[in-house]
């Protein structure tokens, strides 16, 4: 098994800290593990994504082309990263800034409830929508 997930948004989202936490899960599973940050000079709201590779198997390359997984917590990184994920893959949107479904159905997304970041108060997720997989974190 091999799962490769690139997480996008801008600085002050929590973007990498959601990447290392997934790094360090897959870890603790005794799985191989890559874990790369980008992220600009800004502290907040500067652009910032990771890529997290899990794998059983060695992992030859720290770099991912085409994730299977994209996690996207704004609409400049959806835009920017939604074509490069597989097909098939799994689309997961910040509904609360992002107000589109990915442009590609094949995608199939799916809106996952998270808390409003104006209230603090969250809801149970949703059931996946006609298109499939893409997930939203309200």
């Amino acid at each position: 098994m091999k799962n490769e997930v690139l997480l996008a948004g801008f600085g002050g989202q929590g973007v990498l800290v959601m990447g290392l936490f997934l790094a360090y899960a897959g870890m603790a599973e005794g799985k191989r593990v890559t874990y790369v940050p980008s992220y600009g000079a800004e502290m907040r709201g500067g652009t910032a994504n990771c890529l997290v590779t899990i794998a059983d198997e060695e992992i030859s390359s720290p770099l991912v082309a085409n994730p299977r997984i994209l996690v996207a917590m704004n609409r400049p990184s959806l835009d920017k990263f939604e074509p490069m994920v597989k097909p098939g893959g799994v689309v997961f949107i910040n509904s609360t800034l992002i107000n589109q479904q990915p442009a590609c159905p094949a995608q199939r997304p799916d809106r996952l409830r998270g808390a409003d970041p104006r209230t603090g108060h969250g809801s149970r997720p949703s059931p996946c929508n006609e298109h499939g997989d893409v997930r939203s974190l309200d």
